[in-house]
Protein backbone atom coordinates (compact mmCIF):
# COMPACT_ATOMS: atom_id res chain seq x y z
CA UNK A 1 0.00 0.00 0.00
CA UNK A 2 2.93 2.31 0.93
CA UNK A 3 4.46 2.28 -2.59
CA UNK A 4 1.23 2.79 -4.40
CA UNK A 5 0.65 6.03 -2.22
CA UNK A 6 4.37 6.93 -3.40
CA UNK A 7 3.43 5.89 -7.41
CA UNK A 8 0.58 8.16 -7.59
CA UNK A 9 2.32 10.99 -5.60
CA UNK A 10 5.21 10.70 -8.10
CA UNK A 11 2.54 10.71 -11.26
CA UNK A 12 1.20 13.44 -9.79
CA UNK A 13 4.10 15.62 -8.99
CA UNK A 14 6.64 13.90 -11.41
CA UNK A 15 6.47 16.42 -14.32
CA UNK A 16 6.20 19.69 -12.79
CA UNK A 17 9.28 18.39 -10.85
CA UNK A 18 10.92 17.43 -14.09
CA UNK A 19 10.07 20.86 -15.53
CA UNK A 20 11.64 23.06 -12.36
CA UNK A 21 15.10 20.94 -12.71
CA UNK A 22 15.03 21.46 -16.32
CA UNK A 23 14.46 25.72 -15.46
CA UNK A 24 16.63 25.64 -12.50
CA UNK A 25 19.70 23.64 -15.19
CA UNK A 26 19.18 26.81 -16.97
CA UNK A 27 20.57 28.68 -13.93
CA UNK A 28 18.84 31.73 -14.53
CA UNK A 29 16.54 33.86 -11.88
CA UNK A 30 13.71 34.18 -13.98
CA UNK A 31 12.18 31.15 -12.75
CA UNK A 32 12.97 31.93 -8.73
CA UNK A 33 12.21 35.69 -8.96
CA UNK A 34 8.72 35.79 -11.38
CA UNK A 35 6.43 33.15 -9.35
CA UNK A 36 7.18 35.40 -5.99
CA UNK A 37 5.73 38.38 -8.17
CA UNK A 38 9.04 40.17 -8.96
CA UNK A 39 8.91 41.92 -12.72
CA UNK A 40 12.00 41.03 -14.86
CA UNK A 41 12.59 42.24 -18.62
CA UNK A 42 15.55 39.94 -18.94
CA UNK A 43 16.79 36.88 -18.18
CA UNK A 44 19.94 37.16 -15.61
CA UNK A 45 22.20 34.28 -16.15
CA UNK A 46 23.38 33.02 -12.93
CA UNK A 47 27.34 32.29 -12.59
CA UNK A 48 29.54 31.01 -9.97
CA UNK A 49 30.95 34.25 -9.36
CA UNK A 50 27.49 36.25 -9.21
CA UNK A 51 25.30 33.42 -7.65
CA UNK A 52 28.30 33.61 -4.50
CA UNK A 53 27.84 37.47 -4.46
CA UNK A 54 24.05 37.14 -3.78
CA UNK A 55 24.32 34.78 -1.66
CA UNK A 56 26.65 35.81 0.87
CA UNK A 57 25.82 37.07 4.46
CA UNK A 58 25.22 40.73 4.48
CA UNK A 59 26.76 43.05 7.14
CA UNK A 60 25.87 45.71 8.72
CA UNK A 61 27.11 49.32 7.31
CA UNK A 62 29.62 51.12 9.18
CA UNK A 63 27.84 53.60 11.55
CA UNK A 64 24.16 51.52 11.46
CA UNK A 65 22.97 50.97 15.00
CA UNK A 66 20.95 47.55 15.27
CA UNK A 67 17.28 48.22 16.95
CA UNK A 68 15.21 45.50 18.16
CA UNK A 69 11.48 47.45 17.82
CA UNK A 70 9.55 46.78 14.68
CA UNK A 71 8.04 49.71 13.66
CA UNK A 72 6.03 47.70 11.75
CA UNK A 73 4.20 45.60 14.25
CA UNK A 74 0.97 44.77 15.05
CA UNK A 75 -0.35 47.00 17.68
CA UNK A 76 -1.71 45.58 21.24
CA UNK A 77 -5.69 45.87 21.47
CA UNK A 78 -5.99 47.38 24.83
CA UNK A 79 -9.77 46.66 24.79
CA UNK A 80 -9.98 43.59 26.52
CA UNK A 81 -7.89 45.80 29.83
CA UNK A 82 -10.66 48.01 29.40
CA UNK A 83 -13.64 45.82 29.39
CA UNK A 84 -11.37 44.28 32.42
CA UNK A 85 -12.05 47.12 34.56
CA UNK A 86 -15.03 48.72 33.56
CA UNK A 87 -16.42 45.25 34.50
CA UNK A 88 -14.27 45.11 38.19
CA UNK A 89 -15.63 48.76 38.61
CA UNK A 90 -19.44 47.73 38.22
CA UNK A 91 -19.01 44.46 40.29
CA UNK A 92 -17.40 46.71 43.33
CA UNK A 93 -20.42 49.44 42.70
CA UNK A 94 -22.88 46.63 42.61
CA UNK A 95 -21.23 44.79 45.87
CA UNK A 96 -21.87 48.57 47.50
CA UNK A 97 -24.92 48.87 46.06
CA UNK A 98 -26.46 45.92 47.90
CA UNK A 99 -24.54 46.22 50.76
CA UNK A 100 -22.15 42.82 50.52
CA UNK A 101 -18.80 45.24 50.14
CA UNK A 102 -20.00 47.09 53.66
CA UNK A 103 -20.82 43.49 55.01
CA UNK A 104 -16.96 42.33 53.66
CA UNK A 105 -15.05 45.56 55.39
CA UNK A 106 -16.84 44.81 58.63
CA UNK A 107 -16.07 41.93 58.51
CA UNK A 108 -12.22 42.28 58.33
CA UNK A 109 -12.02 45.38 60.85
CA UNK A 110 -13.75 42.70 63.39
CA UNK A 111 -10.20 40.21 65.21
CA UNK A 112 -11.60 36.76 65.01
CA UNK A 113 -12.89 36.01 68.78
CA UNK A 114 -10.22 34.78 70.97
CA UNK A 115 -10.12 31.28 72.46
CA UNK A 116 -9.79 30.99 76.21
CA UNK A 117 -7.04 29.18 77.85
CA UNK A 118 -8.87 27.47 80.59
CA UNK A 119 -12.15 25.57 80.12
CA UNK A 120 -15.14 27.86 81.65
CA UNK A 121 -17.44 25.52 84.22
CA UNK A 122 -20.39 25.71 82.02
CA UNK A 123 -17.93 23.83 79.26
CA UNK A 124 -18.00 21.26 81.33
CA UNK A 125 -19.73 18.25 80.25
CA UNK A 126 -22.72 17.31 82.73
CA UNK A 127 -22.30 14.58 85.46
CA UNK A 128 -24.01 11.55 84.59
CA UNK A 129 -27.60 10.73 85.86
CA UNK A 130 -28.70 8.37 88.41
CA UNK A 131 -31.30 6.23 87.76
Amino acid sequence: MPLVLIGIALVISGPSMLIAYMKLRRRTLGPLLDPAGWAINAQARLNIPFGTSVTQLAALPEGAERTLNDPFEEKKNPWLFYTIVVLLIAGIGYAWYTGKAQEWLADMKEPPPAASASASASAAPAPPATK
